[in-house]
């Protein structure tokens, strides 16, 4: 697959933007936030399919050498289905590239400590595993974020 140009990417899924890939799923997302941008910009959002296709990872394999960050969750929420995000994870290890989360659902500190290991085989390659996760104004947040599990205060 070589010589592949970006247009191929894109119609996959898969944005290139400068050092990083943006992935896109159209999976669903469950929590239903107000200012949720996705539902303008792609109309094709649907249940029940895999967080990234065959295809994806086929394409991911192939990405130029200057592509050194794998984003995930840019259209939903990665983590809807524990298994299949673990699972996605796993196979995106072999990539030796950097991997980066955005979502809005708490994780325990089993699902940290999995995570964790997923981090230890990226460091192996000199790579590694950020989250993002966003919180809003505690008092606003079940007003914006409907489905999310409420932040919890700390006095």
């Amino acid at each position: 697959m070589e010589n592949i140009g970006p247009k191929i990417f894109e119609k996959e899924g898969l944005k290139i933007d400068k050092e990083r890939v943006l992935t896109y799923s159209h999976l669903g997302c469950p929590l239903d936030c107000k200012y949720c941008f996705i539902e303008d910009i792609n109309f094709n959002q649907q249940t029940d399919v895999s967080y990234l296709s065959e295809k994806q990872f086929k394409l991911i394999e192939t990405l130029p050498e200057e592509i050194k960050l794998i984003m995930l969750g840019c259209d939903t929420e990665f983590f809807q289905s524990w298994q299949d995000s673990l699972t996605i994870l796993e196979k995106l290890t072999k990539f030796n590239k950097d991997i980066s989360i955005i979502t809005k659902l708490a994780l325990n500190n089993s699902r940290i400590a999995k995570l964790n290991e997923i981090d230890k085989k990226l460091r192996q390659h000199n790579n590694f595993l950020s989250l993002s996760i966003s919180i809003t104004c505690l008092e606003s947040s079940k007003d914006w974020e409907p489905k999310v599990p409420t932040p919890k205060k700390k006095n």
